[in-house]
């Protein structure tokens, strides 16, 4: 019996340890890469992948961007709430894409991260609050995520033979028509919108009204590549908005054809950011 307990204690310690050092490098690559919020702006950027592909260029305008890839309308309503809770917040640009309501966003997000951003009453009850703030979040081997996160480090960290990838406008029109292609079939792969999403944008926009914040929504720039496949497929989420008499504004395609501004079929590179976010600013009005 004494052998038993000894090596269940053992047992208890190795895991203990495997546990604190997956936290600690998961930690570092994962949680603490999602965006820090600051208070000191009147004006914020709330999207996922499409909007923190503009990264800091949004503060040199005036817009602090509390963007990060794969937000679902439920993160951001959790960092609308803090953002109004914690600062003079008077404008709120919220992601409009015609993706923003898919049903993938209900499992592929970050409610594991953004937890740091929620009240207490936007969870369930005290066990699912403990359940994701807490362990999920310091007990990494619980957490698929935080387990994909951590193999991706791992894998990283393998010798891989250099193969540089060519720039969104040095491939072949084949070649970026059929990646366009196949992000579209990922973004619309069912028919009906979510109706958790239209829920959390719906909170936002009552959220917004309730402080007298002016919100807009906005659809941020594609290629003519993925564009060309989406023609009606969509969620309708700018339908939701302008029922509210919430102004859309569109800039899918203030690049047509211009491919040397994107990473890829649907994100802006470092060059179309820099000149995207003046023109954001301009277009809703900042001083």
């Amino acid at each position: 019996m004494k052998r038993f307990l000894k090596n269940c204690i053992h047992f208890s310690l190795y895991l203990l340890c495997i546990n604190l050092l997956s936290f600690l490098v998961i930690k570092a690559n994962y949680y603490d890469q999602y965006t820090t919020f600051n208070d000191s702006f009147d004006t914020y950027l709330f999207s996922d992948s499409h909007g923190a592909q503009l990264e800091e260029t949004t503060e040199e305008q005036g817009i602090f961007n509390f963007s990060d890839p794969s937000d679902s309308y439920e993160d951001m309503f959790r960092k609308v709430k803090y953002t109004v809770a914690h600062s003079q917040v008077k404008k709120i640009l919220i992601s409009a894409d015609a993706h923003t309501m898919s049903t993938y966003r209900e499992e592929y997000n970050n409610l594991d991260r953004s937890t740091i951003y929620a009240a207490q009453d936007d969870y369930e009850s005290s066990y699912d609050q403990f359940l994701q703030r807490y362990l999920r979040r310091y007990v990494p081997l619980l957490n698929g995520k935080s387990r994909d996160a951590l193999l991706l480090d791992i894998k990283s960290l393998i010798p891989k033979p250099f193969s540089p990838e060519l720039l969104w406008s040095e491939k072949t029109k084949e070649e970026r028509e059929s990646k366009a292609k196949l992000r579209a079939s990922i973004h619309f792969e069912n028919s009906e919108r979510s109706v958790k999403m239209e829920k959390f944008i719906e909170k936002i926009i009552t959220l917004c009204r309730e402080n007298n914040i002016q919100l807009k929504g906005i659809k941020f720039p594609l290629t003519s590549e993925y564009r060309a496949e989406i023609p009606g497929k969509g969620y309708s989420v700018e339908e939701v908005l302008r029922k509210h008499a919430i102004e859309v504004h569109d800039f899918s395609a203030i690049f047509e054809g211009q491919s040397e501004y994107f990473g890829d079929q649907d994100h802006l590179n470092e060059l179309g950011a820099s000149i995207f976010s003046p023109i954001l600013k301009k277009e809703i009005n900042l001083p």
